[in-house]
């Protein structure tokens, strides 16, 4: 497989299915220049989501446990 091949991360898709969980490999495998890291971010397409008539949800920031937090440290740090 080569090394620029999106997976699942360690302890994502717990809820999945072994079966499921390849098949969402296949899917980032088939995607995966889509998924690449690095890359800029572009203007050139916009999207909305239509909520009917609810507003969009938001949700205040929440508490990470240390290990979970020095993950995302790392993740963004990457792409950076």
């Amino acid at each position: 497989m080569p090394s620029n091949t999106c997976q699942l991360r360690e302890g994502e898709g717990e809820s999945l299915t072994s079966a499921q969980k390849e098949k969402l490999n296949l899917l980032l495998e088939s995607f995966q220049n889509v998924f690449e890291p690095g890359g800029e971010a572009t203007h050139i397409l916009e999207h909305h989501i239509n909520t009917g008539n609810s507003p969009p949800i938001s949700v205040p920031p929440y508490r990470m446990s240390p290990v979970k937090k020095e993950i995302l440290r790392k993740e963004i740090e990457e792409l950076l």
